[in-house]
């Protein structure tokens, strides 16, 4: 017992360090990234029935929503490793949706429809906020991190109700 508490502390760990490394190292994962990238566009489709903001707004809709719904199963069944990951996961997201916003005006990033398909230089370009593309990008990257200081307490938690099972 004592050997898996702690191998899950230290897995637990590392999805916290990996995802304060994303935004200093400004580099994220490709696995998660593709992962990422399939609910995006699968949003897109499920969006594409209301209408074009919706539909340009549904890729980052459904790829923030998936991982929020494993987090709230996870809560709800108090299960704090599932919670962390599911964290991690929308952490990973959510800087991902910050590098293509910053990109609403410059558009160098390589994007599966091409440039004329970026959702938020359209997205932004309606609501008359793309000059400030950056801002809102770096409004994501804070409650990425956000989200990760609420990852540390909850491993703390586990850390200590493992501890106390331990004990008992």
């Amino acid at each position: 017992m004592k050997q898996r508490t702690l191998l899950t502390t230290l897995i637990l760990s590392i999805f916290i360090i990996t995802s304060v490394y994303m935004v200093i190292a400004d580099n994220q994962y490709w696995i998660i990234s593709n992962v990422n990238l399939i609910f995006h566009e699968a949003g897109h489709v499920v969006f594409s029935f209301f209408g074009s903001f919706m539909h340009a707004l549904g890729g980052t809709v459904l790829e923030l929503t998936i991982p929020t719904i494993c987090y709230l199963y996870f809560r709800y069944r108090e299960h704090i490793p599932g919670q962390v990951f599911s964290l991690w996961w929308l952490t990973t997201s959510l800087y991902g949706i910050s590098i293509y916003m910053a990109d609403a005006r410059a558009r160098v990033l390589p994007l599966l429809g091409g440039q004329e398909g970026h959702d938020w230089a359209y997205l932004l370009g309606r609501l008359g906020l793309l000059k400030q593309d950056l801002l809102l990008s770096r409004l994501f990257i804070v409650v990425a991190l956000c989200i990760v200081v609420y990852m540390v307490i909850l491993v703390h938690r586990y850390w200590e109700l493992e501890k106390g099972r331990m004990v008992s």
